[in-house]
């Protein structure tokens, strides 16, 4: 009995010894947790390493409020509460039972502070406590906690749970933890490079660097050799995982321009159609997959997903279909004209663009990526996008089909039947118009699957095809005309490129050894204008004198008259009067003479030297950018910012100083040689290259356009120190006079009409001088004229630099009646539309140019203002009508129908001269 009553006292004493136990552990702790509400914000984090060193799970919850900033004292006794709203109060939670003990009003509460550091030892207490958590998620994020916010501290939980661990995942990640924490412990030099191998080999990129660097300030003569070469190690392998990932976006980079191209390559490469439009199509294939979607998403929403399949053949049928109408309604007209189907096309594209416009509105619209396109995943060091994955993987299935077309199916074999020798496969019994159809409208469909492919990574928008349109084409010449294996190779290659030289190219800024050369060719320039007047008249004046034939002189006569009549009907007569001309209309009408001025300008190199340029509207900004920086240079102090040096711009994007290409634009007759010296550096460094490559045609037309889109690109940029997107604008005086007064205006109206006059006198002077006949032996035989012995490439040299230094005096002449230059200027569509200009007045006429640009912008005028809906539809309209019915312009029709009469009326002047001698001759017979 006595036995079993010691047993049972035994017993209970150890019960209560252990209850003891632990209430003075919990209450040790308590004494701890209170501790917080008295101490200083920086003692707080040993306080916090305390409570983690106790490894008690239940001050968990404690540490996490206290690290979100909701852990609070009461002021009257100092304890220490966890909280939660009770209406008007808070209810007081015990910090270690978790049980409600009270309530307190919000003022009889003081929240504990905390702070970055705070916040870091909390993080890393936390991860030490939770490391033995019998939940693997959470002794995971504990390793994590603890590899963010490393401290020696920890070591000692670390390595138990280690020594625990049976999870290889969670194991790696705690001894990689655990590395981190070794490199800022006092543990050997041994000790510190295992755990620099493990963090290179373990966490390695940017992270792990990132760690190393950190540690490498404070770490022992011994080591620092170990980081810097685990440093280095790192840094290699990421170079090379950084050059794998370049790749891999260049190649999709490239696959999206193979899908815009290939289509193109048919159409171009192998039909030599020059289609415009293609963009569109491309534009058209992504409304299509809109449409699809918006269908979907209202009827069948469970089949979104399937939605791109469904698009893939609506988008074919809807672009062919539009393509074999552009090609039975337009293109036929056109075959052996490339240049004139560009044209046409250029037009149709307008046509479409507005028309998608009026249907769907201008903003973007809404295409969603079915779910096994969202998301990435990494490989190796790198992160693959699943829906890039996807289009390089569609791009070469549709590169496949379609040379598996070509190449092995009847259709195929007679489509370069007819590309190769039409006439031979039409005598063979090949319907050869049905096959152009079909091949145009094959290009066109491909083009709108491309079009389902891209809504995926660009926006639906009515400008999409003409993001691609530039780059296509360069595809297409790059891999070779007509080549679909080039077409691959060049559009891979010219990603790949892409990628590697954006970061170099992207972020430059001007050439500072641009300007180098003089433009003009002495020998040639000499040559070609050597002439000497009759009796004692200089060269010069004889030169002069021979373009002086009747129409030039009627031409320069009306624009002289009209600069001199429009200013002075503005300054002269009475505001009421019906035959005053206001101001504004006197600046829109100074506006179209810098236009016909830049017509003109094409019309030297196009009609006479048969260069189609579109990229005469970098020649025209340029000039125009520098009339811009003289008119900025004047504002002084009164921009809004009052720097008396640094243009608002400027100040605005914080630049220190004026940059070295802006010095001299102060002075006048420095911009005044600028306007003519940059366009005309730039023509001739573009012509060097080109002419002496014998880049000739559609390809050049192609490469002037490439040269204006990257001009557009780089004048974009805020770095280059043109003014970014905004341009240069609210200009204040030019020679010290305002811009905005009438007399200013009148001055700039006249001086548009002089500079117009004198370069169509000079312009008549040159095609009409022995260099003129030349010119036009160049446009009509080239290979003729080079085997006559002419330097044909210095004759187009010297033309191309002439006509872009009256561009840029164009440019100078608009930017000041205008008030704005911007990049919006190099817009590849603005050089189309000088075509047109020149198209419709009439190429190689030099006065039709004129006459075209001035109808046309009037015309722009009128339709902007009074139905600027149908705008882009009767400018698209005009181009087709044009190219179709009025090849020559209207002056050349003109010309040509006066021309035809007078032969009609000589032949029959000369039959009636016959009859008269045969009569004359018979009645002397009798």
């Amino acid at each position: 009995m006595s036995r079993a009553f010691r047993t049972i006292f035994l017993a209970m004493s150890l019960l209560l010894s252990a209850a003891a136990t632990v209430a003075w552990a919990q209450q040790d702790l308590k004494t701890q947790i209170n501790a917080l509400a008295s101490a200083k914000l920086p003692d707080i984090p040993a306080i916090v390493q305390a409570l983690a060193a106790a490894g008690d799970p239940s001050v968990v919850p404690v540490l996490e409020a206290l690290g979100e900033g909701d852990l609070y004292f009461r002021k009257s006794d100092k304890s220490v509460f966890l909280t939660k709203p009770a209406g008007a109060n808070l209810s007081l939670i015990d910090p270690l039972s978790e049980e409600v003990v009270g309530e307190e009003p919000k003022g009889a509460l003081t929240k504990i502070r905390v702070n970055n550091n705070l916040r870091r030892a909390i993080r890393s207490a936390l991860g030490g406590l939770t490391l033995l958590s019998p939940d693997r998620n959470v002794r995971l994020q504990a390793a994590d906690a603890v590899l963010k916010s490393p401290s020696a501290e920890n070591l000692g939980l670390l390595e138990a749970a280690i020594a625990k661990e049976t999870d290889a995942v969670v194991k790696t990640r705690m001894e990689t933890a655990r590395s981190v924490s070794v490199l800022g412990s006092d543990l050997g030099a041994d000790e510190k490079k295992a755990a620099i191998e493990t963090i290179r080999d373990k966490i390695g990129g940017r992270d792990a660097i990132g760690i190393l660097m950190a540690a490498a300030g404070k770490a022992d003569p011994a080591v620092k050799p170990d980081i810097d070469a685990a440093i280095a190690s790192i840094q290699g392998n990421l170079a090379l995982w950084d050059t794998l990932q370049n790749i891999w976006y260049g190649m999709s980079l490239g696959s999206v321009l193979l899908l815009a191209a290939i289509g193109l390559a048919i159409t171009f490469g192998v039909m030599g159609i020059i289609n415009m439009a293609h963009g569109e199509m491309v534009m058209l294939g992504a409304y299509s997959t809109f449409v699809v979607q918006d269908v979907i998403r209202d009827n069948y929403p469970g089949l979104f997903d399937v939605s791109l399949a469904i698009a893939l053949p609506v988008a074919f049928l809807v672009t062919g279909a539009v393509g074999l109408i552009i090609e039975r309604g337009v293109i036929r007209f056109l075959y052996g004209r490339p240049l004139e189907t560009l044209l046409a096309t250029w037009g149709i594209s307008l046509i479409l663009q507005q028309l998608v416009r009026t249907i769907f509105g201008p903003t973007n619209q809404e295409v969603g990526n079915p779910s096994w396109m969202a998301g990435s995943f990494p490989l190796g060091g790198m992160t693959i996008t699943w829906n890039r994955l996807w289009i390089v993987v569609f791009s070469l299935s549709v590169f496949f089909a379609l040379l598996m077309l070509m190449k092995r199916s009847a259709y195929g074999l007679q489509m370069r039947a007819v590309t190769q020798n039409r006439r031979m496969a039409s005598s063979m019994g090949i319907r050869t118009p049905w096959v152009d159809a079909l091949t145009f409208a094959l290009g066109s469909g491909i083009a709108g699957i491309a079009g389902v492919a891209l809504s995926q990574i660009d926006n639906v928008s009515p400008n999409l095809g003409q993001s691609y349109i530039i780059d296509s084409f360069m595809v297409v010449v790059f891999g070779g005309v007509g080549n679909l294996w080039g077409t691959l190779v060049g559009a891979l290659s010219l990603g790949v490129l892409n990628k590697f030289l954006e970061p170099t190219v992207g972020a430059s800024r001007q050439d500072p050894g641009a300007g180098s050369h003089h433009p003009l060719h002495p020998e040639a320039a000499a040559w070609s204008l050597r002439t000497q007047g009759k009796g004692d008249r200089s060269m010069i004046t004889g030169f002069l004198l021979r373009a002086l034939d009747q129409r030039i002189v009627i031409a320069i006569a009306v624009i002289l008259a009209i600069g001199l009549l429009v200013p002075a009907s503005n300054l002269l007569l009475p505001v009421d009067s019906a035959f005053r001309i206001p101001t504004y209309v006197m600046s829109l009408f100074g506006k179209y003479l810098t236009y016909a001025l830049l017509a003109l300008t094409l019309d030297l190199v196009w009609g006479y030297c048969g260069i189609l340029s579109l990229g005469h509207a970098a020649f025209f900004a340029l000039g125009g950018y520098a009339m811009g920086m003289y008119l900025m240079r004047q504002i002084g102090p009164r921009g809004v910012y009052g720097d008396p040096v640094l243009p608002d711009f400027m100040v605005f994007l914080n630049w220190k100083e004026l940059p070295w290409f802006w010095h001299g634009f102060d002075m006048f007759w420095f911009a005044m040689l600028m306007v003519i010296a940059a366009p005309g550096i730039l023509a001739f460094i573009f012509g060097w290259f080109a002419f002496r490559s014998r880049v000739n045609g559609v390809y050049l037309s192609i490469i002037t356009q490439a040269m204006t889109y990257a001009l557009l690109l780089a004048f974009f940029r805020n770095d280059m120190g043109f003014g970014g997107n905004n341009g240069l604008t609210d200009f204040k005086d030019i020679l010290g006079y305002s811009v905005q007064s009438d007399g200013t205006r009148a001055t700039l109206f006249f001086m548009s009409a002089l500079m117009l006059a004198l370069c169509l006198l000079l312009s008549s002077a040159i095609v009409r001088s022995k260099y003129g006949k030349v010119l036009i032996g160049v446009r009509d035989a080239e290979s003729r004229t080079r085997f006559l012995g002419y330097r044909v490439e210095n004759i187009k040299l010297f033309t191309f630099v002439v006509s872009a230094m009256m561009a840029g005096i164009a440019g100078a002449l608009f930017v000041p009646q205008v008030g704005i230059i911007n990049p919006g200027e190099f817009e590849p569509g603005n050089s189309i539309e000088v075509v047109i200009w020149t198209a419709v007045g009439g190429r190689g006429t030099l006065i039709g140019p004129i006459i075209g640009a001035v109808l046309v912008n009037a015309g722009k005028t009128f339709f902007t203002g009074a139905f600027p809906e149908f705008w882009l539809f009767a400018l698209g309209g005009l181009f087709v009508l044009v190219t179709l019915f009025l090849p020559k312009g209207i002056v050349g029709t003109v010309t040509q129908y006066f021309a035809t009469r007078k032969s009609y009326q000589k032949a029959a002047d000369d039959e009636k001269a016959r009859d008269a001698a045969l009569a004359a001759g018979a009645e002397a017979a009798e």
